[in-house]
């Protein structure tokens, strides 16, 4: 994970793993949380998820300034995407933003959170 202007991008990596998890769960509870303004989930290497994704989910809801545009992903594939709704089956956490590029999700959380 790193922070830029007050934006997290968390990379997934292949798969979910426990030191993926372990990460994210720390983010969500440490005070960084509370001083970015978005996060940019880069799921562009994922090819598996699992019910790990609702702890990525969450993290809309703990983002100090919290708005449907906060939480974004880059690089979600079709597939992946249909098993995050899924998981979200009472859209708890809105419409899940995805953009093809890095530089695309950043400029969009710049404009609108």
């Amino acid at each position: 994970m790193k922070i830029e202007n007050n934006i997290a991008i968390i990379s997934l990596g292949q798969s979910y793993d426990i030191d993926k998890l372990a990460e994210i769960v720390d983010f969500s509870n440490s005070s960084l949380i509370e001083q970015v303004k978005g996060v940019i989930i880069d799921a562009s290497e994922l090819i598996n998820i699992n019910v790990m994704g609702l702890e990525v989910l969450s993290l809309k809801d703990k983002i100090h300034d919290n708005n449907k545009h906060n939480l974004v992903f880059y690089g979600l594939k079709p597939e992946t995407r249909t098993i995050l709704e899924m998981l979200d089956t009472d859209k708890e956490y809105g419409e899940l933003i995805n953009f093809d590029s890095l530089s695309k999700a950043i400029t969009f959380i710049r404009e609108k959170v």
